[in-house]
């Protein structure tokens, strides 16, 4: 039997990068798939008709972070659509590309905050309640090295990072006591479209080819981390962080 035969999940995020390698991933296990999007419908259908092409159910479904409604609605779709709910990956999000203190405008502290945290917790809370009916349940939220550091980003994706880690341990230890095992998964520089200025950045890049892996992170390096944590594998691992960044944090950061 397929490591996720049976279950179902909603990924995040899972038009591109991080979320849609992961939602692949999971579909390729056996599990069938909600592929979340917020403003890339087409490529959010094309990732559900891969899918499907593997034999699997998905369907791509919208909702934007910032919206406890379309959250709420899209969570009640899976349940009308599967029945259940498995598992849940966070992975959308919003980067600040190192917007400065000086440089910061409300708006962006409000979109990256918004979206990193208060649209992951909403997801965390409409998926856990019917989690928390069953007794089981899974959650991989992708936070970064940016939440275990001090300068993997600006004050509005450091902030949030380093709140989402503590928002899945404040969920392991309250709901987990549900069946609910909750986890983060903390990348470095993974090349997705939404770092493509520091991917064209020479002087960024020198730094992260400086690290003990020498490479940039890929989509399918967090899909296999997430994917482990999301199966019976690491069904001891509760509350975890888990550094994925080729070493960065190790080498002393950026």
């Amino acid at each position: 039997m397929s490591k996720f035969e049976g279950k179902i999940a909603i990924v995040t995020g899972g038009s591109s990068g991080i979320g849609a390698a992961t939602a692949l991933a999971l579909a390729k296990d056996g599990a069938d798939v909600v592929v979340h999007y917020n403003g890339g419908k087409e490529r959010a259908e094309k990732i559900a008709q891969e899918i499907q092409a593997m034999g699997r159910k998905a369907i791509a479904l919208k909702a934007n972070l910032r919206s406890k409604v379309e959250i709420f609605q899209l969570v009640e779709d899976t349940i009308a659509e599967f029945g259940k709910i498995d598992i849940l990956v966070n992975s959308a999000g919003r980067f600040d590309h190192y917007t400065n203190y000086e440089t910061i405008t409300p708006e962006i502290w409000d979109e990256v905050i918004e979206t990193d945290i208060t649209g992951t917790f909403f997801f965390c809370k409409y998926a856990s309640d019917y989690m928390i009916k069953s007794r089981k349940g899974v959650i991989v939220t992708v936070a970064s090295a940016a939440g275990v550091i001090s300068n993997g980003g600006g004050p509005a994706y450091t902030t949030s990072k380093w709140a989402t880690i503590g928002m899945m341990k404040n969920l392991t230890a309250f709901p987990g006591c549900h069946g609910i095992r909750a986890n983060t998964i903390c990348p470095g520089l993974v090349a997705t479209p939404m770092v493509s200025d520091l991917l064209d950045s020479d002087d960024f890049m020198s730094k992260i080819n400086g690290t003990p892996a020498g490479r940039v992170g890929t989509p399918e390096d967090m899909a296999k981390l997430i994917c482990f944590l999301a199966s019976d594998d690491a069904e001891y691992i509760h509350g975890d962080a888990i550094l994925i960044d080729g070493g960065l944090v190790a080498n002393g950061g950026l």
